[in-house]
């Protein structure tokens, strides 16, 4: 019966120690990963916003002045505020992909072709002439055309192909989990504690005091030196903004996850000294 008792106090104490864990990436989830403020801080902080502003703005005007397109000028319409709220729809689009409201990576679709039609028609009426179906045809095609020169550049790639990868589908799992289940993690954390205090008696102090040092310590310690020996700036990018943008949101992430290591070593402290007040008794 003893040999049973401390078998169960095993599992028991494995099973809390996983759950801590789940809390901990569950409330990283749900306060970093996947909280939109965060990456648009990123963003506007690095000047993301206005270096894909500039290049799709730079590629719209060497479009119109390939196809001699009069009327539409490029600045008008594609600047750093139309990237932003247009990059800030991606953002919203791929985590609600991440926690499963949506299906599908959501890419950007936008109606540049119907601005281009109107601009082209109020430059006709100026001139005292009017659109024929044939321009107006002629219009669409290059609208279309248009759009595909700055959805290019505004939609992220990686996205397209992270859709189609395996491992990347497998952490969507995980990741949506963590997001859903906070308070399916409290609860068993609750339930253990209760479970265990009830087996071993002050002795649970102890065993809680080794799984919050253990995690804090699993969770510190390489989390701490992943951001203070600059491990992510050695990224491979060639664009110096966007490699700042993502040096600085993983350094963040990394902080975030140490930091709650090392309150759990600093809880773990007192919880002990209540475990030998009880012993000395």
């Amino acid at each position: 019966m003893r040999y049973l008792k401390k078998v169960v106090v095993v599992l028991l104490s494995f099973i809390l120690f996983i759950d801590l864990l789940s809390i901990v990436f569950s409330f990283f989830v749900r306060n970093r990963l996947l909280n939109e403020k965060v990456y648009f801080d990123v963003l506007k902080k690095n000047g993301v916003y206005k270096l894909v502003g500039e290049e799709a703005s730079k590629e719209l005007k060497n479009f119109i002045e390939e196809k001699k397109i009069r009327g539409f000028k490029a600045e008008e319409y594609v600047d750093e505020a139309f990237v932003e709220a247009n990059v800030n729809r991606l953002i919203y689009g791929f985590i609600d992909y991440l926690t499963k409201t949506e299906g599908e990576i959501p890419r950007i679709s936008l109606s540049l072709d119907k601005e281009l039609i109107n601009k082209t028609d109020d430059y006709y009426k100026k001139e005292g002439k009017t659109l024929s179906d044939k321009e107006i045809k002629v219009l669409e095609k290059l609208g279309s055309e248009l759009n595909s020169v700055v959805e290019e550049k505004i939609n992220l790639d990686v996205f397209s192909k992270l859709e189609k990868n395996g491992v990347f589908l497998w952490a969507r799992d995980i990741i949506s989990n963590l997001y859903r289940n906070l308070n399916f993690y409290i609860f068993i954390l609750l339930a253990g504690l209760s479970i265990l205090f009830f087996m071993t008696n002050y002795n649970g102090f102890k065993i809680l005091s080794l799984e919050l040092f253990i995690t804090g310590m699993l969770l510190a310690v390489p989390f701490y030196t992943l951001y203070y020996t600059r491990y992510f700036s050695l990224i491979n990018i060639d664009e110096v903004l966007i490699k700042n943008a993502l040096y600085e949101l993983l350094n963040s992430f990394s902080l975030y996850i140490a930091n709650i290591g090392l309150v759990f070593l600093i809880i773990s402290i007192p919880i002990y000294y209540v475990y030998r007040i009880y012993k000395t008794r």
